[in-house]
């Protein structure tokens, strides 16, 4: 398939049963975005705000926030999707 965006994708075994897998002609770039240093950045930030409070209050805070997030969820969804 000349032109077309399909990979060929091809595994290699390794010792000890294990595997990698390789995709051919894979275009390298530099990678501009990274997912799990924004999650840890996140989960230090939440850390660093319930590390002083009590298990009620901390309890309190996932509460609000699960609460946000639904009135969230539901302002997009009457509005008929992302803002």
């Amino acid at each position: 398939m000349q032109g077309s965006r399909w990979r060929t994708w091809a595994v290699f075994p390794l010792s000890a049963g294990r595997q990698t897998t390789m995709i051919d002609n894979m275009d390298l770039k530099t990678k501009t975005f990274d997912c799990l240093r924004m999650k840890r950045q996140g989960a230090e930030q939440v850390m660093k705000q319930v590390e002083d409070k009590s298990l009620q209050e901390q309890f309190e805070y996932w509460q609000k926030g699960a609460a946000d997030l639904k009135r969230l969820q539901q302002k997009l969804k009457d509005k008929g999707g992302h803002p």
